[in-house]
């Protein structure tokens, strides 16, 4: 364990073949120290690596790690992390289906419009326009 995360340490950026290499170790903590150690170097994994190893890994700490790796990628398909993270929701490990709710909460928060959307202040001008029309003002309620 401490191997992998000190070859990942040295090589940095050209890790990645003992990174993959790791991946296949039959010790999922070896397995889960190659995830966590590629993942602060920004190594990108080949493309299915980290979906596979959420998936189908043995050991349901690799599967949580690779699961919450999907969603933080940068620039990550919002699409394909809800389907994942929803697929973990019938995984047979409780703590990575509570990493799955934890993902879908974030994506969820994610989607939200930042403020009033463009329909809502539109609304909202036409109302306080017609207010005054009739000799009244818009306020707020407290």
């Amino acid at each position: 364990m401490r191997a992998v995360e000190a070859v990942i340490e040295r090589k940095g950026a050209d890790s990645m073949d003992s990174v993959l290499y790791a991946l296949t170790d039959t010790n999922a903590q070896v397995r889960y120290s190659a995830v966590s150690g590629a993942l602060p170097l920004g190594l990108r994994l080949p493309d299915g690596t980290l979906e596979n190893l959420a998936q189908y890994d043995r050991s349901h700490f690799v599967r949580m790690l690779a699961l919450k790796a999907i969603a933080e990628v940068p620039g990550a398909d919002n699409v394909q992390t809800r389907s994942m993270a929803q697929a973990a929701l019938a995984d047979p490990h409780p703590d990575v289906r509570a990493q799955a709710r934890d993902v879908l909460a974030t994506l969820k928060h994610a989607d939200r419009p930042q403020g009033l959307s463009d329909t809502a202040n539109l609304y909202k001008r036409l109302h306080a326009k017609q207010l005054s029309r009739n000799g009244r003002t818009w306020r707020r309620q407290p």
